[in-house]
């Protein structure tokens, strides 16, 4: 017990408590601790992970209900305004589901957020689902609190077309009402591009009769010279992806945007993406588009790197010819050391065989008399991730980093903590000692081998971005 309450934060004590309450050796003292600490983390910052340990250990103390503050520590989170509202959702559905005496408690907490205007569309839309699974006798609650949702005309679109698509889910009865919202929010001039386009796949998802009016919205949003280009694409794909019989319209949609000659290469680029995407019957077409962006005179270091990417991504046929475009690259003169760095890395990524030029494009920048103490370090981490055999220049280049005067306490730390990443046989000189999970590790600066598939199909993948973004500073 002392243990667990010397624990430092909220999270480990909750999990410690957690374990000691459930475990053999659970006590009602120990369950004690337990609703403590459950209380103390509720009111904890709020993201995706949190979230999820407060749904299990909140689950945890649905078992515990049999201790008197097991169901205190559950009500009281859900009353308490410090306590997000989802957090405050997921007690009240619990407290419902145990039963009597705890049903009345949660039901009243779900009616609260299901009918405020101030909580957030998707809060009530999720009070709403939590409801109707308690019964059929609050189908129609629910089914009246997402209708007063659509009628708000909240500005934010997404709101109301997550309530028509909850409404619809509720029972085939209200699926054409559900149709009517998302067909008045489509046509709503004030309707931003990506809610519309939503809107449109949400209404064909509600039944095969309503695709081709679906189908019908997203040409428009295609046809449309107005909104931007990235909304264009991303309309031809959801066309495709409503049911193949849309799929050589999308890709007629795609090639004329190819063709539009859009002064940025990036747009021309992300259009010949979109189309491999389609289908691995359009890779070479999409092939070509990049090769010609490659070939434009008017594309610029980052551009013919990022085509270069691109290509490599349509599959492992199109290295040879991706590698060429990213040694290009590094042979311009007008490419910074940090482009430099990117492209090598961009090149490691193809495949081993690119190993060695990788590691001579590195070294040029930590010889580069303008490469700053953290372009080095970050070098030095590419160069390192390369494999073993690099390690010993890395750490080098390390310990140059450690010893340049302009380096920071920051900067040194870092820099200490990754000369250690790289193995025993390379100790910190300087900086804090950080918790083992806290090291950086020189091995994740190098761009993974391209991977994956089209969606539904084998093969290599495409990339929806230049490239998965770099993890580092």
């Amino acid at each position: 017990m002392a243990w667990l309450q010397r624990q430092p934060v909220p999270f480990y004590r909750l999990l410690a408590g957690e374990l000691i309450a459930y475990g053999a050796a659970s006590t009602p003292d120990a369950v004690t601790l337990f609703c403590a600490a459950f209380r103390e983390f509720a009111s904890w910052p709020d993201s995706g992970f949190s979230r999820l340990i407060f749904s299990r250990s909140a689950a945890t103390l649905a078992e515990l209900l049999d201790h008197a503050c097991a169901a205190s520590a559950l009500v009281q989170v859900t009353t308490d305004e410090l306590v997000t509202v989802q957090r405050r959702i997921i007690a009240a559905a619990i407290l419902a589901n145990a039963g009597q005496p705890y049903i009345e408690d949660g039901i009243a907490v779900l009616r609260h957020v299901l009918f405020s205007h101030e909580a957030e569309a998707r809060d009530r839309v999720r009070a709403a689902l939590d409801l109707t699974k308690l019964g059929l006798q609050y189908r129609d609650e629910a089914a009246a609190a997402l209708r007063q949702m659509i009628a708000d005309r909240d500005p934010r679109a997404y709101g109301r077309q997550s309530a028509a698509e909850s409404l619809a889910g509720l029972d085939p009865q209200y699926r054409d009402e559900a149709a009517t919202a998302l067909r008045q929010m489509i046509a709503d001039r004030r309707t931003g591009a990506d809610d519309r386009q939503r809107a449109a796949e949400s209404l064909a998802g509600l039944d095969p009769q309503y695709r081709d009016e679906a189908a019908t919205a997203l040409r428009q949003m295609i046809a449309d010279r107005g909104p931007r280009a990235y909304h264009r694409r991303s309309a031809a794909e959801s066309l495709a992806g409503l049911d193949p019989q849309y799929r050589d319209e999308a890709a007629a949609a795609l090639r004329q945007m190819i063709a539009d000659r859009d002064p940025r290469a990036y747009g021309r680029q992300s259009a010949a993406e979109s189309l491999a995407r389609l289908d691995p019957q359009y890779r070479d077409e999409a092939a070509t588009a990049l090769r010609r962006v490659l070939a434009a005179r008017d594309t610029g270091t980052s551009g013919r790197q990022s085509a270069a990417e691109s290509l490599a991504g349509l599959g492992p046929q199109y290295h040879a010819e991706a590698a060429a475009a990213l040694r290009q690259v590094l042979a311009a003169r007008d490419t910074g050391t940090s482009g430099r760095q990117s492209a090598a890395e961009s090149l490691a990524g193809l495949g081993p065989q690119y190993h060695a030029e990788a590691a001579a494009a590195l070294r040029q920048v930590l010889a580069a008399r303008d490469t700053g103490t953290s372009g080095r370090q970050s070098a030095a981490e590419s160069l390192a991730g390369l494999g073993p055999q690099y390690h010993a220049e890395a750490a080098a280049a390390l310990r140059q980093v450690l010893a340049a005067r302009d380096t920071g306490t920051l900067g040194r730390q870092s820099a200490a903590e990754s000369l250690a990443g790289l193995g025993p046989q390379y100790p910190r000189r300087s900086g804090r000692r950080a918790a083992p999970g806290a090291r950086r590790s020189p091995h994740r600066r190098v761009r993974p081998a391209i991977s994956g598939g089209v969606a539904g199909q084998t093969g290599p993948a495409v990339p929806a971005t230049k490239w998965p973004p770099r993890c580092g500073r």
